[in-house]
């Protein structure tokens, strides 16, 4: 199944799939990496404090030992999804939805 053809609800408009990409990086990482990353994305977007954003992925990167250009274009991502789902207003099941058709692994799509 192509990308082109999978409906995302968190936009209107095709998926780069260089995005796609980003979102599948995902599945490397634990489950509490995922949490802490994604509570990191959803502090900053809920404050619009860039200061949380840069703090917490500075903690992150030396909590985890994580790639910083690598990290950047997961992050880059995950804001891109959330600012999308909020902008549609999506119910927790539709987020869900959007994160499997991107090939994130049902349990990790519940962690996100």
């Amino acid at each position: 199944l192509s990308m082109a053809s999978v409906s995302f609800r968190f936009q209107d408009s095709a998926v780069e799939s260089d995005f796609v990409q980003d979102m599948k990086a995902l599945n490397a990482l634990s489950h509490e990496q995922l949490e802490k990353i994604t509570a990191i994305v959803l502090g900053f977007l809920s404050s619009a404090d860039s200061s949380e954003l840069i703090d917490g992925t500075q903690r992150f990167i030396e909590d985890h030992g994580v790639n910083p250009s690598a990290l950047k274009s997961t992050l880059r991502a995950l804001l891109l999804f959330f600012k999308g789902c909020a902008r549609k207003q999506l119910t927790f099941a539709a987020v869900n939805d959007d994160l499997v058709q991107f090939g994130l692994a049902a349990d990790k799509s519940a962690v996100a």
